[in-house]
């Protein structure tokens, strides 16, 4: 099965031609207090002069916001083409260098007595890099191309009936996934909160693209996120599955029955979650979604005729019970058949 991971394209729009405050872009014109400016950054502060400390100050914000900047469009460069995850080359560190360089030249402007105008600005810039730093790591976990490893994993343990090994793996990425659905929330937050008429005045530019990129980044964590989970929950429903079975072979029927039904429970919940979030999946997802819903739909016809079957045996309808055991093997082999 022609399996692919899904990698975002986050902030699209920004490009390394439209980076404004860089290190080549420090000089500065400042006002003397009689309308005039030397070009040197010469000027008078609110109190009449300006102070040296100020001057760095300044410099060190105007190289922080450049650096950030850097930092956006690198990003956007690095995940490249993502039409077709297979070829992305996505690296964080690149970016996770631009934005490092950024937060020291704004410890470097925290240090250097900035004024309170200043102070505002080097806030206003370290809130954005906080964003944009989780953006980064969240980029990297859903482009993270052990994915579809990890699916086989599970699909194996499934197959060997090591369900134990397989629930782990599932969960492990349903904790992976909630968790960076948690760190882009707060990203979010903080970003809705930017005052973007004070970045626009430091030359932050983009700032619309790298929301509208965190927008489309939460949806493909929300999609990886159901498609986990949903994962662990198909698990848990082939463990009540193999009980099933196991007392229908001892003849424990009405145990039997209750581990069938708790099994199509589960399948049911599994189907009913992917088809709810297929709508909004991105492309490189579906196969994951159509592949695993197919399954649980089909599982769970299995688990229903089974549970009839042991109906039927715990009735004594020996014949019941081997029409209604034929339909559950059609069913798995239904199953077996989505892949």
């Amino acid at each position: 099965m022609d399996r692919r991971h899904y990698l975002l394209t986050l902030g699209s729009g920004l490009s390394a031609s439209t980076l404004a405050g860089c290190l080549s872009d420090l000089s500065e014109t400042t006002d003397l207090g009689d309308g005039t400016s030397d070009g040197n950054g010469n000027g008078s502060s609110g109190n009449g002069e300006e102070t040296e400390e100020s001057r760095e100050a300044d410099r060190q914000i105007r190289t922080a916001a450049g650096q950030l900047n850097r930092a956006g469009a690198s990003l956007r460069e690095s995940q490249g083409e993502l039409e077709d995850p297979e070829t992305s080359d996505y690296d964080p560190d690149e970016p996770m260098e631009f934005l490092e360089t950024g937060l020291e030249a704004l410890e470097t402007a925290r240090d250097a007595d900035p004024t309170a105008e200043q102070e505002v600005d080097i806030e206003e810039l370290a809130a954005y890099a906080e964003a944009l730093e989780t953006l980064i790591a969240v980029t990297a976990t859903v482009t993270d191309d052990t994915l579809e490893g990890r699916i086989d994993e599970i699909n194996d343990a499934v197959d060997e009936t090591d369900l134990e090994a397989a629930r782990a793996v599932a969960t492990d990425l349903a904790e992976t996934f909630g968790a960076a659905s948690d760190r882009l929330e707060d990203a979010r937050e903080t970003l809705e909160d930017l005052d973007a008429d004070r970045l626009d005045s430091l030359a932050i530019t983009a700032l619309e693209d790298v929301e509208e990129g965190a927008t489309i980044l939460e949806d493909v964590v929300g999609s990886l996120t159901t498609l986990s989970e949903s994962m662990v929950t198909f698990v848990d429903a082939h463990d009540a599955l193999e009980i099933g079975r196991d007392h229908l072979e001892d003849e424990a029927f009405d145990d039997a029955i209750d581990a069938f039904e708790e099994a199509a429970t589960g399948y049911s919940e599994t189907a009913g979650a992917l088809e709810a979030g297929e709508s909004t999946a991105p492309d490189g997802l579906l196969t994951y979604f159509d592949t695993l819903g197919c399954q649980a739909t089909n599982l769970e016809d299995a688990a229903l005729a089974f549970a009839d079957a042991a109906r039927a045996g715990r009735d004594d309808d020996r014949d019941g019970a081997e029409a209604a055991e034929a339909d559950a093997e059609d069913a798995l082999d239904r199953a077996e058949d989505c892949r």
